[in-house]
C-alpha cells in the first residue's frame, strides 16, 4: 500500500464530507469495510472522491483534469464539484460511451487522445 492510501486509511475519520449531500450506497459501505480490514489493497471509490473533494476544497480547485475516463464514474460523482471538467480517454468506445453519458453537461469536456501527448 502507497504512502499517500496508508495517510487516507489512518485518517479516514478524521476527514469530513466537503459535500453534506453525499450519500453511500450498500456497495460503497462493503468496499470501505473491507479496504479498513486491509481486504483490499487500493481506497474504494468513495475514499477517492472524498479526498478529490476535500483537496479541491482547501485549494479552491474549479477545474478537474482526468486522465482515463473508463465508465465516467468518477465524472458522475464530482459532476457538480467543479466548474469546468476534461476527461482524456484513449479507447474509442469508452470515449464514445463517455460523451453520451455526459452530453447534457456543458461543463465536461471529454477528449479521446493520449493523456501522455
Amino acid at each position: 500500500m502507497t504512502q499517500i492510501f496508508k495517510a487516507i486509511k489512518a485518517g479516514l475519520g478524521k476527514i469530513p464530507f466537503v459535500r453534506n449531500t453525499l450519500t453511500v450506497n450498500f456497495v460503497d459501505k462493503i468496499e470501505l469495510k473491507k479496504w479498513k480490514a486491509g481486504e483490499l489493497k487500493y481506497p474504494p471509490s468513495i475514499v477517492k472522491q472524498q479526498v478529490i473533494r476535500k483537496e479541491a476544497s482547501l485549494q479552491k480547485q474549479k477545474t478537474f483534469i482526468e486522465t482515463g475516463t473508463y465508465l465516467g464514474d468518477m465524472l458522475y460523482a464530482i459532476r457538480n464539484d467543479f466548474d469546468k471538467i476534461y476527461s482524456i480517454e484513449l479507447s474509442n468506445e469508452l470515449f464514445a460511451r463517455a460523451q453520451k453519458r455526459f452530453k447534457r453537461n456543458k461543463h465536461i469536456e471529454i477528449i479521446n487522445g493520449d493523456s501522455g501527448e
